[in-house]
This record gives structure tokens, C-alpha cells and sequence, in this order.
């Protein structure tokens, strides 16, 4: 069931929480609504649930205009941060609450919630009540119970946040696998980057209300269209660095300047922002193609996170972050030339924080 928007807009007294967006959630996919606090992901996801009326635009599931359709009535399974379990009914009773509502016989009530307990791998824990579970187990519940209503639309709103980071990862795993086996059409919301490139089909990033990419994952982190999307999506974050292009390089107010070959189409004097992605620096020798274009930098200091090695680099009097794929370890105090390299270099207006090019 895909679910598309047609300028829909929703306004609190003078404030514009979601300002005419247009969009469509692709059916049997994962899409996953991203952004800060306040930035409007909860309110679309309400819009979409119907918990909340547009102040105007359509909300389509299908051809089925559900715009004015209260939540009973848009067969949706919702999740919340907050889990809402029935604390005195057992695991079970929870799950089949749905079906209780629908008047199915207690027999095949309890056959179904048993199903959905096994898809959730919470089947031994069917006879406990709420209290008997860890946050874990009780967001397990939560998910079953929703998807026990058989519903055409899986609809989740932050629904880790109140877990531990270890359970996170799992529990954020096992959606993902329920999603791919269900093939249920699933919108998430998160302001977790991490979580949300880890698991989505599809990303919409938001900022006050509108949105400022949308698309795969990896798009957004290979591409991002602004300086927003470019700083919001990326662990480490890129490194922001506003210079003035001036022949075939950048230069910053103090004098450093960096070679880009994305710095072409860019006309001399124009003030902008590089965006360089961590693993976008290489370090050059003196024999090597480029060395003579290449930038001086001082290793201040080493991160070691498994096989991968973080290197804050002092430049002029900027630091920057930068990761480098040969094989050598560098040492706090080394005295490096760095360059830039094609891909994760990214070339933005100063005034608009619009990508140039």
C-alpha cells in the first residue's frame, strides 16, 4: 500500500509545522522520517495516522482519499515511544487486543497472538504480564500487538528511544527483518542518522517543517543537496569549511587552501562552504602526482574505534577530522601533506548553503 501527500499542510494558531509538502511512501518499502526536534517528523506521522486533521492537502493510501478518515478507520498498526501495554492482561492478551475488539473467538485470538509472538521471538514469554518484561521484550509486544490487526500501513514514532544503545542496535535490527519478511509498508520516524542509514529503503529529511532531501540512503550521503543535509547525515560529521574561490583552489581567511577539482564551475572571488567528508583526505609524498597542490596539517590527536582510525588534524587554525585508507598509523605530532579526493568533497553557496554545481 503506498501512501502519498498532495500539498499538505498543518498549522498550529500561526505556527506552520508542516508547510505544503508533497510526497509519496513507496508500497513494501521502509521509509524513514529524519530530523531534529521540532523539525515536524512526529506531526507528519501523526497527519498520516489521522490522529491529527491537515489544515489543507490529501492523504492518499492507494487510490483511498483517507483524508478526513478518523485512525479506526485507515487499517494502520501504530507504535509508539511510549508502549502503552495493558498492564494487568499477560503478553498474549495484549497482542490480541486488536482481535478482541474485532470479536474473534478467544481460541483463534490466541492461536494468531502466538503467531505474531514467534515473528517477534517473545513466544516464551507469552504467558508473563508487562511488568515481567525488560524495555526490550515490552517494544516487542508493542510491535506485535500492532501488526496482530493484520493492518495495510506500519506506522512507528521513535519507538527505540527509550532503550539502551546495545538494544537499540537489536531492536532496530529486528524491525527491519520483520518489515522485510511482513513486506508491510512501515514509515519510522528517528532523529537518529545512524539509525535511520542503518535500516530505511528510503530517507526524508526534515527541517522546520519542510523537506530538504529525500531519497536512498546513500544518496543523501553521497549528495547532499545543502549544507543541512551534508552536516546532519555522516559519523563523524563532515568538516564545514568556509572559504573564497580564488584559481583552482579554496581559501580560507587564514591563508589555507585546498585543490578541488569540484572547484571548476565555480567562479573566482565567490564566497563558499567546502564540505569534505572524512574519508575524503589522502595523504601525499613528495614523489606523488598532486604533492605540489597538497595542504600542510599537524596530527593532534589519534581515535582508534576497531579497524578504523580517526585523525584530528590541526590546519592553520582550524581542526579537521579525516580518516585515511592506506595502511600506515600516524602519531600525534606528525607533520603531514594532505589532498582532497574526488569523491566527498562537496561545494556549497556561502548566502544560500545550496550545493554549487
Amino acid at each position: 500500500m503506498n501512501i502519498k501527500l498532495e500539498n499538505v499542510k498543518k498549522q498550529f494558531g500561526d505556527t506552520v509545522a508542516i508547510d505544503d509538502i508533497s510526497l509519496e511512501f513507496h508500497d513494501g518499502k521502509l521509509t524513514t522520517l529524519l530530523g531534529p526536534s521540532g523539525c515536524g517528523k512526529s506531526t507528519m506521522l501523526n497527519l498520516i495516522s489521522g490522529i491529527l486533521p491537515v489544515t489543507s492537502g490529501k492523504i492518499y493510501f492507494g487510490d483511498r482519499d483517507v483524508t478526513s478518515l478518523s485512525p479506526d478507520k485507515r487499517n494502520i498498526g501504530l507504535v509508539f515511544q511510549n508502549y502503552a501495554l495493558y498492564p494487568h492482561m499477560k503478553v498474549w492478551e495484549n497482542i490480541a487486543f486488536p482481535l478482541e475488539i474485532k470479536k474473534v473467538p478467544k481460541n483463534e485470538r490466541k492461536e494468531r497472538a502466538y503467531e505474531f509472538a514467534k515473528l517477534l521471538r517473545i513466544e516464551e514469554y507469552f504467558e508473563r504480564k508487562p511488568s515481567q518484561l525488560s524495555g526490550g521484550q515490552q517494544q516487542r509486544v508493542a510491535i506485535a500487538r500492532a501488526l496482530a490487526k493484520e493492518p495495510e500501513i506500519l506506522l512507528l514514532d521513535e519507538p527505540l528511544s527509550n532503550l539502551d544503545a546495545r538494544l537499540r542496535l537489536e531492536m532496530r535490527e529486528e524491525i527491519r527483518r520483520i518489515q522485510l519478511e511482513t513486506g508491510i509498508t512501515t514509515v519510522f520516524v528517528t532523529h537518529d542518522q545512524e539509525e535511520a542509514m542503518s535500516i530505511s529503503d528510503h530517507i526524508v529529511l526534515m527541517k522546520k517543517g519542510e523537506i530538504q532531501q529525500h531519497g536512498l540512503p546513500q544518496e543523501l550521503y553521497d549528495e547532499p543537496c545543502n549544507v543541512f543535509v551534508a552536516d546532519f547525515l555522516g559519523n563523524p560529521p563532515i568538516n564545514l569549511i568556509t572559504a573564497v574561490k580564488s584559481g583552482n583552489k579554496a581559501v580560507t581567511e587564514d591563508g589555507v587552501s585546498f585543490f578541488s577539482e569540484g572547484l571548476n564551475n565555480v567562479s573566482d572571488g565567490r564566497k563558499l562552504i567546502l564540505g569534505i567528508r572524512s574519508e575524503a583526505f589522502e595523504v601525499l609524498k613528495k614523489d606523488e602526482p598532486g604533492y605540489i597542490n597538497s595542504t600542510p596539517a599537524e596530527v593532534k590527536a589519534v581515535f582508534m574505534n576497531g579497524k578504523d582510525v580517526l585523525y584530528s588534524l590541526s590546519v592553520g587554525s582550524m581542526e579537521i577530522r579525516a580518516g585515511f585508507s592506506n595502511n600506515e598509523i600516524y602519531r600525534q605530532g606528525d607533520k603531514l601533506k594532505i589532498a582532497l579526493k574526488k569523491k566527498g568533497v562537496h561545494v556549497y553557496d556561502f548566502d544560500t548553503g545550496e550545493k554549487i554545481g
